[in-house]
C-alpha cells in the first residue's frame, strides 16, 4: 500500500490527466443517440461491411481508411450493438492521445508543460460528441 501512495504522490499530475481524460471521454459515451449524419454514415458502413470490404448502400466505401471500421466491427461483435460501441474506438483513441501527449511533453520538457499540453488537447471541443443547436441539421 505504501508503494501506491508514494506513486500517487510522485505522479499526481499524470493521475490527474488520466482521471480527467477518462471522465471527458467515457462518461455518457452512449448519449445522445446516433443522430448526426457522419455518425450515422459510419454506423451504416460498419453494419454493411465485412472485414476490409467496406460498403455503403451496396457500393464500395473508399472515403476513409478501414482501421476504424474494422476495430469498431470487432467491438460490436464482442460487446453488442449500441451507440457506446460505435463511439468507443474514438474515445479510446482520444484517451490514449491525451496520455501520450502528457508523457511525451513531460519527457522532453517537464511535468507542468505536460499537464498544460494535455489540458490544451482536452479543451478542443471537436473531440467530444456534441450537436448544440442542431448545427448539422
Amino acid at each position: 500500500m505504501k508503494f501506491v501512495t508514494e506513486y500517487i504522490r510522485k505522479d499526481y499530475l499524470f493521475i490527474a490527466v488520466v482521471v480527467l481524460s477518462a471522465l471527458l471521454f467515457f462518461v455518457n459515451l452512449g448519449s445522445p443517440q446516433i443522430e448526426r449524419w457522419d455518425e450515422l454514415t459510419n454506423v451504416q458502413v460498419v453494419e454493411a461491411s465485412s472485414g476490409l470490404n467496406l460498403k455503403l448502400n451496396n457500393e464500395p466505401f473508399l472515403e476513409k481508411p478501414p482501421i476504424w471500421y474494422l476495430t469498431t466491427s470487432i467491438f460490436r461483435d464482442v460487446i453488442g450493438d449500441s451507440a457506446t460501441v460505435y463511439r468507443l474506438v474514438s474515445a479510446i483513441s482520444g484517451f490514449l492521445s491525451s496520455i501520450l501527449i502528457f508523457l511525451l511533453v513531460e519527457k522532453n520538457i517537464n511535468k507542468n508543460a505536460g499537464l498544460w499540453s494535455a489540458l490544451a488537447f482536452l479543451s478542443f471541443s471537436q473531440l467530444f460528441v456534441a450537436n448544440i443547436g442542431d448545427y448539422f441539421f
